[in-house]
């Protein structure tokens, strides 16, 4: 009987030898990536708002590029202003740019909570107003004979007005051709498609490119 109890060469060998833990213990399973997002069968073109945002781009980049390049030459021309003093006055258009851009950031974080589309309506509509006022300017400097030698036309309308313009047609500008591309795709539920942001920014900035041209 006494030999009975006593352990088994087995049984001290079980106790001994350490418990090796499962594999799946050992090396836990990993999980296997999200598929990726398929990109949208259109392309660019299917991204919504895209199309529209390249054709805005397209006249505000046509209209700001037509005024930093000629607005010297019209002033002196068109208005009957001295070309020398058309030259200085057509450097108020850029001053006044720098300070349409900054007004855009600050509205568009501070008032607008980062929609920046929505941000460049106002300017847009200001911009339209201005330059009806500035033609019809140009028209009564005209009448009363400005371009002829004949009443001089007046500085300060047409600082105001270039400033005007200036101030806002920069501020599309400087949105259109930074992140809306972006917010278009963060509007579509496909914010983090960098693929598609690239695209879209490429397609809105060379929109611009051919209304400079």
């Amino acid at each position: 009987d006494a030999l009975r109890d006593l352990p088994s060469d087995s049984e001290d060998e079980d106790e001994i030898k350490p418990k090796t833990p499962a594999r799946a213990e050992a090396y836990p399973a990993v999980e296997a990536p999200a598929a990726a997002t398929p990109p949208p069968s259109g392309g660019v073109f299917s991204l919504a708002g895209a199309p529209s945002l390249g054709v805005a781009y397209t006249l505000v980049k046509m209209s700001r590029y037509c005024l930093m390049f000629w607005l010297p030459y019209f002033l002196s021309t068109h208005a009957g202003l001295a070309p020398s003093t058309a030259g200085v006055l057509s450097a108020v258009f850029d001053v006044a740019g720098v300070a349409g851009s900054i007004s855009a950031g600050v509205l568009c974080d501070r008032l607008m909570g980062g929609r920046m589309l929505a941000a460049s309506v106002p300017y847009l509509l200001c911009a339209a107003v201005t330059f009806a006022a500035w033609a019809a300017l140009c028209r009564h400097d005209a009448a009363n004979g400005a371009t002829e030698g004949g009443a001089p036309p007046s500085f300060a309308a047409h600082a105001l007005a270039i400033g005007l313009a200036g101030f806002f047609i920069a501020a599309p500008d400087g949105i259109y051709g930074g992140a809306a591309p972006r917010n278009l795709c963060d509007y579509a539920k496909r914010g983090g498609d960098a693929a598609l942001a690239a695209a879209a920014a490429g397609f809105v900035n060379g929109c611009g490119s051919v209304g400079a041209i």
